[in-house]
This record gives C-alpha cells, structure tokens and sequence, in this order.
C-alpha cells in the first residue's frame, strides 16, 4: 500500500488537506511534513518523489538530490527512473549545473520515448524542462527549435 494513499484516508477522516492539495496552495512546509509523515510509514519511490519535489520548491537543494538518488537505486530503468531523473535536473538547473542537468534529460527522454513514445505529454513535459534548461544556459535557437 502506498504510504501517501494513507495519508488521503486518514486526511479525510480527520477533515485535513491532502499533501498535493498543500502544494497546490503553496503551503510547501506542511507538505513537506505530510509527505515525511508518509515516507516514514511506507519507503517507496513515488514518495521520495513527492518530498523531494516539495524540498525543490523550498530551495532545500541537497536534501531533494539525497531523496532523488534514494529513488533512483530503488527504481528499475522504467518511467519511475525517468521521473526522477527530470527531478534531479531540475535541482541541477536551479543550483546552475547546466550540463549534468542536460544529461539527466537526455536519458529521461530517452526512457520516456522508448516507453511511452515522442508523442506522449510526459514526454513532451519533459521536453519542455529541456526547452527551459536551454533557454536559462542561453541557448535560445536551440531551445527555440524544441517549442
């Protein structure tokens, strides 16, 4: 059982909000102690995920890659690894490390396009992380020619 489906059950008996509905509405500190609470009942992937998103957004920069590379040596090479590699690039874009966060990228779309296919909106999702990596490097023919 996922540890955040949990934690929507015990929300709604209690009358309290859902982590993503937190993120949703900005409240980034109380999911991120939802979304603890969660990981401490139940280790999976998705939600080293989820803490690891809501700690990006808090600029908690080292503890969002520690979480990302905790999933990634849980996850086999499928969209879960893909997931948390565009999470990994993003915490590289943020902190300016443009080309390891090109490389993150690239093996994402290539897990996305092999298991998904090009057409598909998480690859296209992730296409556009790429688009947006480009233009913060400068690269802006370059990330003209993937919008």
């Amino acid at each position: 059982m996922r540890a955040v489906w949990l934690l929507a059950v015990c929300a709604a008996l209690l009358g309290t909000a859902l982590p993503a509905d937190l993120v949703l509405q900005g409240e980034y500190t109380e999911a991120e102690a939802a979304y603890a609470r969660a990981l401490a009942l139940h280790e999976d992937v998705e939600s080293l995920h989820d803490l690891a998103v809501v700690r990006t957004r808090l600029a908690d920069y080292g503890s969002a890659r520690a979480l990302v590379n905790r999933g990634l040596k849980m996850a086999p090479d499928d969209l879960w690894t893909a997931r948390l590699l565009v999470d990994l690039a993003r915490v590289d874009r943020l902190v300016g490390d443009f080309p390891e966060a090109r490389l993150h990228l690239d093996r994402a779309l290539a897990i996305q396009e092999r298991a998904l296919g090009p057409a598909h909106l998480e690859t296209a999702t992730t296409l556009r992380e790429l688009a947006e990596l480009l233009r913060f490097s400068g690269d802006y023919a370059a990330a003209e020619q993937i919008v």
